[in-house]
């Protein structure tokens, strides 16, 4: 993870099984994998819900405002 100004400027997630990863977030976010956008959807609560493939990585980037 990394923080600026207080804020989240990057996050990356390794999924070692594959399936639905769920990550409580303040702001938007766009996920990205393999320098690709991936689905993700905005749940109740602030959790942005994404599938992953297992040995995968994710990189969790805000979104400007």
């Amino acid at each position: 993870m990394a923080w600026e100004d207080g804020r989240l400027a990057r996050a990356g997630i390794r999924s070692d099984l594959g399936g639905v990863c769920r990550v409580r977030l303040k702001a938007p976010a766009t996920v990205l994998s393999e320098g690709r956008a991936v689905e993700a959807k905005v749940m109740p609560g602030g959790v942005l819900e994404f599938s992953t493939r297992r040995g995968g990585s994710y990189e969790i980037l805000p979104r400007a405002r």
